[in-house]
């Protein structure tokens, strides 16, 4: 049996064994549960730790594993239920946390400083982020991807991100590709993120995105990019450019053909968007490439310059019930074969 697919029982088994009381070095291979003694930082070599073998914890036990931006901190492959728990520091990488294959996942309780990336992963299900944060990453925070050519994929992600904290990243949590989907973001805090807080692309359909708070995005709030059916609710979006933008762009996540370039019935309800250039456009005025069948609904546009933005690559997108306390501009539709009341 693959150690990859080892069994749920025999994982509880290997949680039982007593931790090992030596101290870890730079380049270790974790085969079994470890807990950090001391602070560890790392400059040379492929990683600072390597995971291939399923079932096993890390305990940072409250120190910090560092390192410099030409490693990655942790890399996981092939490895199933694999557990990194703080409390602890993971600092100064390429990226923090690097998974691949990397099902059932978790990361809990940690603190991803100063890193270019604080975690990629690809190719994986069902993973967990919870109760960490995320500060000073200058690309994106916490990635997840599908870049398989092969068709037919391993299906949708599952993946759980939630109560996580995002301070001063370039992006915060991306979604991308056709395996990334029906995961849930939540209950997260973004604050002064440039590029974008939120951002699925590329067929990351039928996510849930609620309970967020995001302050001061200079770029986006929440981006839907060629992706269906996500649900967008419960949302306070305050100070920045655009609140949420829906749009059908090329993608990146080698999205097969069969895809194809859209972006519809997603739903956005329910959420406060205010002081923004614009609270939620769909559309990025291009051609072919149509944005439809999206809601606009019950959400509290308050005080931007303007409301809903439809632009001409849009059709048959609606908006309703809506609150523009405040907002210079309701809403303008270019193509105007939208509807809004």
């Amino acid at each position: 049996m693959p150690k990859s697919s080892l069994p749920s029982w025999l994982c509880a088994l290997v949680l039982l064994m007593p931790l090992p009381s030596f101290a870890l070095s730079c380049g270790d291979t974790v085969t079994s549960d470890v807990r950090l003694t001391a602070d560890l930082h790392c400059t040379t070599g492929y990683y600072a730790l390597h995971v291939p073998t399923s079932c096993v914890t890390i305990y940072l036990n409250g120190h910090t594993l560092s390192g410099d931006t030409g490693m990655p901190g942790i890399s996981i492959y092939n490895a199933s239920s694999v557990t990194i728990k703080g409390p602890g520091k993971i600092r100064g990488f390429s990226i923090g946390v690097y998974g691949q294959r990397s099902h059932a996942l978790k990361v809990m309780g940690v603190d991803f400083e100063d890193n270019v990336a604080g975690a990629s992963i690809s190719h994986a299900l069902s993973n967990t982020f919870a109760g960490n944060t995320f500060s000073r990453s200058s690309a994106i925070a916490l990635a997840f991807y599908d870049n398989s050519t092969i068709d037919p994929r391993i299906g949708p992600g599952y993946h759980s991100i939630v109560d996580n904290a995002f301070t001063d990243v370039d992006g915060g949590v991306q979604l991308c590709g056709m395996d990334t989907g029906s995961s849930t973001i939540a209950n997260n805090a973004f604050a002064r993120s440039k590029a974008f807080a939120i951002r699925l692309l590329d067929s990351s359909d039928r996510n849930t995105i609620h309970s967020n708070v995001i302050w001061n995005a200079t770029g986006y709030g929440i981006v839907v990019r060629s992706s269906n059916m996500n649900r967008i609710h419960g949302n306070g979006i305050d100070t920045g450019s655009i609140g949420v933008f829906v749009d059908a762009g090329l993608g990146s996540c080698n999205r097969p053909a069969s895809a194809g370039d859209f972006a519809y019935s997603n739903d956005i309800e329910s959420n406060l968007i205010r002081q923004q250039i614009i609270a939620i456009q769909f559309g990025n005025g291009g051609a072919g490439r149509p944005v439809r069948k999206n809601f606009a609904r019950l959400n509290q546009l308050h005080d931007n310059v303007l409301g809903v933005y439809y632009r001409i690559d849009t059709v048959s997108n609606t908006a309703i019930a809506n609150d523009v306390a405040g907002t210079t501009i309701p809403v303008i539709d270019e193509s105007g074969i939208n509807y809004y009341y």
